[in-house]
């Protein structure tokens, strides 16, 4: 009667384990899928606080550079003062003849409206003599 069994007991718990393994392989899939899938939204999210970041020390840069331009054309601006106040001192305790080559000297060395500036301040130095 034993033969007459549709299966015998080591066949069924052979399916029986073969059938575990397959829903154990598959709930495991899904596991590791949920897994993969929260460890990507967890990276996007850390990848948008960095690039945020990023977005931040380049706009802090940005400022800084900018600040340091500035910096840079006011000492630029004073030491253009310096400059010119070294010229007004000089040509105007210059002589004729010296003035005459601080004028000659810009109509060769400048054009347009630098020119027009610089004859329009030598202009002006010449109006005004220096204490004797």
């Amino acid at each position: 009667m034993a033969a007459s069994k549709i299966f015998d007991y080591k066949e069924l718990k052979d399916l029986q384990e073969n059938f575990n393994q397959a829903v154990s392989d598959s709930l495991w899939a899904e596991l590791k899928k949920e897994k993969l899938e929260e460890r990507k939204r967890n990276l996007l999210i850390h990848e948008e606080k960095l690039q945020r970041k990023i977005d931040q020390l380049n706009s802090k840069r940005q400022q800084l550079i900018a600040k340091m331009n500035k910096e840079k054309r006011k000492e630029q601006y004073w030491q253009r003062v310096a400059l010119g106040e070294l010229v007004e001192k000089v040509f105007k305790e210059s002589a004729e003849p010296e003035r005459l080559m601080f004028i000659e000297l810009a109509k060769m060395h400048l054009k347009g409206r630098h020119l027009a500036r610089a004859l329009a301040g030598f202009e002006q130095f010449a109006a005004v003599r220096p204490p004797a």
